[in-house]
């Protein structure tokens, strides 16, 4: 059985609006970031999902919230339930903001994403997913730290602070 993760990225601007995008499927606001292959780092998923998604380049830098069993669900995943991370990213500047680029949907598809933009953390959209707006929430924080897949020691403590 495989058991696949969801890397998720908290992305702010310079005042502390946190970055969320509205999906083509289910029109639902939701965190960048995406499932993770088998034996990726929760880390590195999200920061590829956000460029494959947005074109703009961002580092994880410590982990912020986790939810078990709260992966997004995928074919390969064969039921199991996978974990979902919440990783905290360095603000997005001016320029990077500007940047940001949703991919095109091909004729006669709905597009994966419909929009991106930044909320107050404490005037989130309605429409936003419920693991996501837990993720955001007191109740995901690490504390204390959880076990990452695929990290070595040293750096899950890096990242967990």
């Amino acid at each position: 059985m495989t058991v696949l993760h969801t890397g998720l990225a908290r992305i702010t601007d310079e005042s502390g609006r946190i970055l969320l995008l509205l999906t083509g499927t289910d029109v639902k606001w939701c965190l960048p970031g995406g499932i993770c292959i088998p034996g990726e780092p929760p880390m590195d998923a999200a920061a590829y999902q956000i460029r494959r998604t947005m074109r703009i380049d961002v580092t994880p830098q410590r982990v912020v919230g986790y939810i078990p069993g709260a992966a997004d669900r995928h074919p390969a995943a064969q039921g199991a339930s996978g974990d979902a991370y919440l990783m905290e990213c360095s603000p997005l500047s001016p320029s990077q903001i500007r940047r940001i680029t949703l991919p095109e949907a091909p004729p006669r598809e709905r597009p994966e994403f419909l929009k991106a933009d930044f909320w107050d953390p404490f005037g989130l959209p309605p429409g936003m997913r419920p693991r996501d707006r837990r993720l955001l929430g007191r109740e995901a924080r690490v504390e204390p730290p959880v076990p990452i897949p695929h990290l070595s020691r040293r750096e899950f403590f890096r990242l967990t602070g």
